[in-house]
């Protein structure tokens, strides 16, 4: 992704994919320098959204695709997905990342009501997840499920 001989992805809806890629290659330590573009973009410029791509001549001040760092936030930073073998978000997995933050925490929407999750780091390589679910979860780190309800765990990562 660094290599200067090879294309890099241009417009956000490219790198939307590039970012995708990264997670399932199990590089998310490269997500915050792939932010680097979407803050580039913001600065100065007036913009209060995203644009299609990082150009003075960008078609549009709010695209759909640059949405890509809010989304990798629910997913990759909270690490909450739907599960893809169950319908209608019935089974959700959860693979938090903290990456260099200290601690976060949000809300995610589902059809059976908010994953809330606030995440702290308690050592370099550890760190404290609340997660209150409306439905069971697969939990990456321990490879088991919690079930709906409000839970208290230690990971990794």
């Amino acid at each position: 992704m660094g290599d200067a001989t090879v294309t890099q992805p241009g417009t956000f809806y490219y790198r939307h994919y590039a970012m995708q890629a990264l997670k399932m290659a199990g590089a998310r330590d490269r997500f915050g320098d792939w932010l680097a573009p979407w803050r580039r973009c913001l600065d100065g410029t007036g913009l209060t959204t995203w644009p299609e791509s990082v150009s003075d001549r960008a078609r549009s001040d709010c695209h759909a695709w640059s949405v890509s760092p809010a989304i990798e936030f629910l997913q990759t930073v909270l690490g909450v997905e739907p599960d893809p073998q169950a319908d209608g978000f019935g089974r959700g997995l959860f693979r938090p990342w903290l990456g260099e933050l200290n601690g976060v925490e949000g809300r995610v929407p589902t059809p059976h009501g908010m994953i809330r999750v606030r995440l702290n780091r308690v050592e370099r390589r550890r760190f404290e997840a609340h997660v209150a679910t409306p439905v069971p979860l697969w939990v990456g780190d321990a490879g088991a499920w919690v079930h709906r309800g409000e839970h208290r765990l230690t990971m990794t990562g």
